[in-house]
C-alpha cells in the first residue's frame, strides 16, 4: 500500500467518525431529559403500542460493531506490523538510516490506523444489518416499548 492509500483510508475513517458523532440517532438519549430536548422525530414511524412519534433509534449493534471492528483491524495490523514497516522504511530511505527508522515506525502506525478504519467501517456495516433485522432497535419515549420498524 502506498501512503496515498493510507491517507485515503484514514480520511475515510475520520469522515465516518464525524458522521457518527453528528448523527443524533446514533447515541441513546438520557431518559431524564425532557422530551423537548430530543431531536426531531420521524413522522412516518410510530410506536405500534401507543402510536407516538417520539421514537429513538438505539443502534447498539452498530456502535459495538464499530468498536469491535476497529480493535480487530488494529490487532491484525499490529500482529503483522512488518507490512507497514517495510513500506515506511523504503520511503524513509531517502533520509538515510534515521529516516528509514522513523519511516518504519510511521508506516507501522499508519498501517494500524488504516486497518482499524477498515475494520470499523466493516463493523458498522454489519452492525446496521444486525440492528435492522435482529435487535429491537427502536424505543418509544412515550411508553417505553422497544420494537423494530419493518
Amino acid at each position: 500500500m502506498s501512503f496515498s492509500r493510507y491517507f485515503a483510508v484514514v480520511r475515510s475513517f475520520i469522515n465516518t467518525m464525524k458522521e457518527t458523532m453528528e448523527n443524533p440517532y446514533v447515541y441513546p438519549h438520557d431518559p431524564d431529559e425532557p422530551i423537548e430536548a430530543f431531536p426531531p422525530y420521524s413522522s412516518s414511524e410510530a410506536c405500534p403500542q401507543c402510536r407516538s412519534h417520539q421514537i429513538e433509534s438505539r443502534n447498539y449493534a452498530t456502535k459495538a460493531g464499530c468498536v469491535i471492528g476497529a480493535v480487530a483491524g488494529m490487532s491484525v495490523s499490529i500482529a503483522s506490523y512488518a507490512r507497514g514497516a517495510r513500506i515506511g522504511s523504503s520511503i524513509g530511505m531517502v533520509g538515510g538510516p534515521i529516516g528509514a527508522t522513523i519511516g518504519a515506525i510511521a508506516g507501522a502506525v499508519l498501517d494500524a490506523f488504516a486497518s482499524g478504519a477498515a475494520g470499523c467501517a466493516t463493523g458498522i456495516a454489519l452492525g446496521r444489518i444486525v440492528d435492522s433485522t435482529v435487535m429491537l432497535n427502536n424505543k418509544c419515549h412515550h411508553c417505553g416499548h422497544t420494537f423494530n420498524v419493518h
